[in-house]
């Protein structure tokens, strides 16, 4: 799934659907986690989050959005409530209604980020 440079070789449209079917395989068997994956569906993931990053720092809300949930629940990644909250920012500035509200309640609560109520009101009346 990566070209010959190590640059990811599918679009977001690919890459969404990818992570979709890896995760329903993961969910079929039980595995909500994905902590069993194959290395095939390993090597699925590394293509899935290198195109999603790609797309996200250019600006694409529903990379970002992805991301936020890949990085939250641990999806073929290490698990990281900073960069899950990094995403869900970027996200909810492009103007994703629901990452607006996640973040601030992530800002709200401190998880994976400084506790700001001033900031979590801003989210939340966007």
């Amino acid at each position: 799934r990566m070209d010959a440079d190590g640059e990811p070789s599918l679009s977001y449209e690919e890459a969404s659907a990818l992570y979709m079917l890896v995760l329903r395989k993961a969910f079929e068997r039980g595995d909500e986690s994905m902590a069993s994956m194959s290395e095939e569906e390993q090597e699925d993931m590394d293509a899935v989050v290198a195109t999603l990053t790609k797309a996200a720092e250019e600006g694409h809300a529903g990379a970002q959005a992805h991301l936020s949930m890949i990085y939250g629940m641990g999806h073929g990644v290490v698990q990281d409530g900073g960069r899950e909250v990094e995403f869900m920012a970027m996200a909810a500035a492009s103007g994703d209604a629901r990452m607006q509200m996640m973040l601030g309640t992530k800002l709200r609560d401190g998880r994976g980020c400084e506790q700001s109520h001033e900031r979590a009101a801003e989210w939340f009346i966007k």
